[in-house]
């Protein structure tokens, strides 16, 4: 196992297809990765004190890999081959959620560092909410 303590730097855009609008989000923050033999995880504290904890993995020993994103109110799961139902959280009540991953690397860097892309979208009933870009460098 090894624990290290690092830097994130997180940017997420955000493309509406109803409202043809886009919301950008970016943050800087410290953070914490773990790797084990199974599976590696990055943990950190989002702009409300939350913790989100990415953990990534091979499914299966040929497989993909696929990464799994917990937050305090709901898991989402990005494997490029299935797409999985997350139950979100809001004032209306729960929204049963499709995430459809269009495209997920993660690469290690020589010195250390991980950069993470993941190209998603959210439906709902069907219909497409948006579109997400995803990238997080660790170093």
């Amino acid at each position: 196992m090894q624990l290290r303590a690092g830097q994130l730097v997180l940017d997420q855009t955000i493309r509406y297809i109803s409202e043809d609008t886009v919301d950008t989000f970016s943050l800087e923050v410290d953070a914490e990765l773990i790797e084990l033999k199974n599976y590696s995880r990055i943990a950190y504290l989002d702009e409300e004190g939350n913790q989100v904890v990415l953990k990534w993995q091979q499914d299966g020993p040929d497989g993909p890999m696929y990464l799994e994103m917990r937050q305090p109110q709901y898991t989402m799961v990005f494997h490029p081959e299935n797409i999985f139902k997350a139950h979100y959280p809001t004032p209306q009540g729960v929204w049963e959620l499709e995430v459809d991953t269009k495209h997920l690397t993660i690469t290690q860097m020589s010195n250390k560092q991980i950069e993470i892309e993941i190209d998603y979208q959210i439906i709902m009933n069907a219909e497409p909410l948006a579109n997400y870009q995803f990238r997080l460098i660790y170093q």
